[in-house]
């Protein structure tokens, strides 16, 4: 192989890794809110997804959704993880009916979240139903 065909190798395997880059994606879990699921300090895998490639049950992580217009690139983003509890149009839990106000289903582009360990979670009990712009994505494994 010559030296043209080096470099067509090269700049495939770098078009490689920036394409997984961007579809790929590891965060620390803080806290215990999903306990049993993850634990704090846990590293999960997480593969970017848009709210129409999720299902009920999913773990995904979201922005912080008070935080969202207020975010400075650059600085540290705060992240959710959390369990899809409901998507469009599905009923809104009855726990979380206080939070979302008058919603009787959930609106289009928005989903519900809710923490496994309930227990000081900060979820859709505390945000109502959460825009689907913030989902960063679905948690794949956890990593060793």
């Amino acid at each position: 192989m010559g030296l043209a065909g080096l470099l067509v190798l090269a700049a495939l395997a770098v078009a490689a890794v920036r394409w997984a880059a961007g579809r790929w994606v590891a965060v620390t879990v803080t806290g215990d809110s999903m306990a049993p699921a993850f634990a704090d300090g846990d590293r999960v895998l997480v593969r970017r997804s848009p709210l129409e490639r999720l299902t009920v049950g999913n773990v995904v992580v979201v922005s912080w959704p008070t935080l969202h217009h207020s975010y400075q690139p650059g600085s540290d983003r705060p992240w959710l993880i959390k369990r899809v509890a409901a998507l469009p149009g599905d009923p809104v839990p009855d726990s979380v009916s206080a939070a979302a106000g008058r919603e009787i289903h959930v609106p289009p582009r928005h989903l519900v979240l809710l923490g496994d360990n309930s227990e000081g979670s900060l979820d859709s009990r505390t945000f109502g139903c959460i825009p689907g712009d913030l989902v960063l994505g679905a948690v794949v494994r956890r990593l060793r």
